[in-house]
């Protein structure tokens, strides 16, 4: 299980706006709650020595397995406001609610950032305050499958959600993120190739795709839902295509079928796209 945050990279923030933004975002799931609870004395009440007893609640597997456990957290990168806003609407038809399971943060532009206009490819130009007043944002969340709190950040969009991991799926905790975009001069088939290489081979999901797009020069790693930010979704795969699913991640190789890591605990074999995990989606790289 982890807290899945998205960032937008083409704000160009600084490091510690960056790490600000996210920190709002790795927090919403807790202070949106606590602002919304102000005046309800169902949910907040004041006591004697002026101090605040707020009541949270949550669902038993996010306190055990998250809260309580290593608290794994994951950050990832949108490459524009549209993307991030795609990572908005995946929560949503997921059946995430904003402000409940999903947090976009809004910077209030009184720092290093400014106003900005989106066009239609969502690329934001800034503007000047005379002009416009308006916040930017700057970070969401799509949340990942099992549980209730998925957050979103200002600035660069980030998303939250404690995640969670099973059969098929990821078990490792940190990740190393080099991955520039994709060009056009990507292989699919070599993508698929690479893949087929490793059946039999002891690995996790996320392994077997990382060394998939090894081989054609792509270096990321990350949990499953990270691997959204590679590509475009697509309604007509192509093998080499990437499938997400909620908790695990495969390579498809045509024919309804693809390439599994952490098949059973760990191993890599070749079986229907159809699986145990709600499939996001397919994303093509390139």
């Amino acid at each position: 299980m982890r807290q899945l945050i998205i960032a937008r990279k083409d704000l160009n923030m600084s490091a510690g706006k960056l790490a600000a933004q996210v920190s709002h975002a790795s927090m919403a799931f807790l202070t949106a709650p606590l602002r919304d609870a102000k005046g309800d004395k169902n949910r907040i009440k004041r006591i004697e020595n002026g101090e605040y007893v707020f009541e949270v609640r949550m669902d038993a597997e996010t306190y055990d397995d998250w809260i309580c456990g290593i608290f794994t957290k994951t950050v990832c990168e949108a490459r524009n406001r549209n993307q991030l806003l795609k990572a908005k609407k995946m929560a949503e038809e997921m059946g995430m609610e904003e402000g409940k399971d999903f947090f976009l943060i809004k910077d209030n532009c009184l720092t290093e950032l400014e106003p900005e206009e989106i066009d239609e490819n969502g690329v934001a130009t800034e503007i000047t305050p005379s002009q416009d007043s308006s916040t930017q944002d700057t970070t969401s969340t799509p949340a990942q499958s099992t549980t209730t709190n998925t957050n979103t950040s200002t600035s660069t969009n980030t998303t939250q959600a404690p995640t969670q991991s099973t059969t098929g799926g990821s078990t490792n905790n940190s990740y190393n993120n080099n991955y520039a975009p994709s060009t056009p001069s990507v292989s699919s088939s070599a993508i698929a190739a690479a893949a087929l290489n490793q059946v039999g081979a002891s690995q996790d999901c996320t392994m077997l795709v990382t060394n998939s797009l090894a081989a054609v020069g792509i270096n990321f790693h990350g949990a499953p839902t990270a691997y959204l930010s590679l590509g475009e979704l697509t309604n007509n795969p192509v093998p080499g295509d990437i499938c997400v699913y909620q908790g695990h991640v495969a390579i498809y190789i045509g024919n309804g079928q693809a390439v599994h890591g952490g098949w059973n605990g760990s191993q890599t074999v070749v079986t229907s796209v159809s699986c145990d995990k709600a499939l996001i989606g397919y994303v093509h790289v390139g």
